[in-house]
């Protein structure tokens, strides 16, 4: 007597077996590792073009060791990385940084401008170069807030006299950048919660320079916060009236970037649907 037997869709087959090793559908492997590192490397060391890159499993829990290539001004660097239980702790680079970008590319992977110069203003307002909740300044005192919920770890920085400055997503990954005094440190978020926590240079903090004088109390960004949402025919009068020269325009997105100049300072105004988004310092570079 023929028996049917019952065919299992591969759906069925895939729930079996996460069934019997719940473990298996949250794998973190050598592509993981390979990304995490190749984000932590972005981020810190601002490369771009990463390659050959291979990881070797250590002794431990999701432990690997990483190595790679970075191409610069058309030549091969080494860089090395180390993961221990799906966390970058070590990432290391000694080859020369990358040109500087335009300010489209800055700013359009994701660069969120929030009025650096008026955060660092805010920041220095706190006074102190930093307590924290382990007594250690900039990221060595916040390393508690690693695995924290995103949200939580955020009122608490700010409790500690952090202010947000820069932001951006690489990945599955976002960036926050955040000062406080002379301190600059970098807040990676994966999956809600803060994945790590480094330092980083002031610049990647915003321009602390330009302070003091200016139209609203500031000089470069920090005095025209107030021409954000304005319409761009308006923003470019009053930019002129307050001693503001165009310099150049380009195009990004769905976002266009301008450039002005002020004696000493240059700034980039972000337009979007005809409205100004942001307005940021930028180097005297981008104004040449």
């Amino acid at each position: 007597m023929h028996c049917n037997q019952p065919v299992r869709s591969p759906v069925g087959l895939i729930l079996t077996l996460a069934l019997v090793a719940p473990g298996a559908a949250l794998a973190y492997n050598e592509k993981d590792a390979i990304s995490d590192c190749e984000s932590r490397l972005r981020s810190e060391y601002h490369l771009s073009d990463l390659r050959d890159a291979h990881a070797t499993q250590l002794p431990g829990d999701k432990h690997f060791k990483v190595e790679g290539k970075a191409k610069v001004d058309g030549e091969k660097h080494p860089w090395t990385c180390e993961v221990k239980d799906r966390h970058v702790t070590s990432a290391e680079y000694s080859g020369p940084k990358p040109k500087g970008m335009s300010t489209a590319e800055k700013l359009a992977i994701g660069v969120a401008a929030v009025a650096a110069a008026v955060a660092i203003n805010e920041a220095s307002k706190e006074g102190g170069e930093g307590h924290s909740g382990s007594g250690a300044s900039g990221a060595a005192g916040l390393q508690d807030l690693v695995g924290a919920r995103a949200s939580s770890g955020e009122g608490e920085l700010e409790s500690r006299g952090y202010r947000s400055a820069l932001s951006f997503k690489d990945g599955h990954s976002s960036f926050v950048n955040w000062r406080k005094g002379s301190h600059c440190v970098s807040v990676r978020t994966t999956n809600g919660h803060f994945d790590s926590i480094v330092d980083v240079g002031t610049e990647d903090c915003g321009s602390g320079s330009h302070q003091g004088g200016g139209h609203e109390g500031g000089a470069g960004a920090a005095g025209l916060q107030d021409l954000v949402g304005a319409r761009a025919s308006s923003g470019e009068s009053q930019l002129e009236s307050r001693g503001y020269t165009y310099i150049k325009g380009e195009k990004g997105g769905d976002s266009s970037y301008t450039n002005w100049r002020k004696g000493s300072h240059c700034v980039t105004v972000r337009t979007v649907d005809g409205h100004y988004k942001s307005i940021v310092d930028v180097t005297m570079e981008d104004c040449k």
